[in-house]
Parts: C-alpha cells; sequence; structure tokens
C-alpha cells in the first residue's frame, strides 16, 4: 500500500507499523514559486512569514521527519532529489525500485516522469 502525505504528517504515523518513506527533497524556493502562482491563479495573495523565515521552519519541519524515522527502527526513509529525478529518471526509479525491495518496474516508472510539467525551476 502507497500513501501521500505532507511531510509535517510523518510523525504522527501509528508507530505499530512498518513504514518505508520516500522524502521528496525539492529546493524550498520551487516550492514558494509554485505556491505563489497557485495562489495568484485564485486572486489570492500571499501573505504571512518571509520566504527565509518559511525556508528556516520548512528545514526544522523536515529535520522533524529524520529524527521521527531514525527513532523508529521498523523505518525505512529514502531521500529522493526531485531534481535529480527529472533529470534522470532511470536512475532515480531504480533506486527507488531497491528501496521498495524491486517491487516496482523501474522502466515503467521512469516513463511516467514528464519533465515537461516541472515549470517551476529555481534560478540556479
Amino acid at each position: 500500500r502507497a500513501v501521500k502525505l505532507v511531510h509535517v504528517l510523518v510523525p504522527r504515523l501509528p508507530a505499530a507499523h512498518r513504514y518505508r518513506i520516500l522524502l521528496m527533497r525539492r529546493d524550498w524556493r520551487e516550492v514558494l514559486a509554485s505556491q505563489r502562482l497557485m495562489l495568484e491563479h485564485r486572486g489570492a495573495e500571499a501573505s504571512g512569514p518571509s520566504e527565509q523565515r518559511l525556508a528556516e521552519i520548512f528545514d526544522a519541519q523536515l529535520a522533524e521527519v529524520e529524527r521521527w524515522a531514525a527513532a523508529h527502527p521498523q523505518t525505512g526513509l529514502l531521500d529522493v532529489d526531485y531534481n535529480g529525478l527529472v533529470r534522470d529518471p532511470l536512475r532515480g526509479a531504480r533506486r527507488i525500485a531497491d528501496f521498495l525491495d524491486g517491487e516496482l518496474d523501474p522502466d515503467d516508472m521512469a516513463a511516467a516522469v514528464i519533465p515537461s510539467l516541472y515549470r517551476q525551476r529555481s534560478l540556479r
């Protein structure tokens, strides 16, 4: 079974179960740009903490996920670099399939990546 959830909910998972978590890492500037664009399309304005403060909060939340996973021996955690996955889907798919004990087809997984949908790219 697979469930997609927001990272802040990971520490709320029932501790009695075994988990294999794929933690998708993406440049926080891209995430914020995507959220800003979504708000603009809805006719709303972004308000709240500065981008720098949001980045600090986001980093702290991810650190909490890592601490929670480390404290639960029945939990595996695989960091997945979003940008790397888009650049080289087959390599990323193979890592994920290995992490999940080879239960998925990396070629099929890689074919599902559509780079043209990657619109919010950071200015690196």
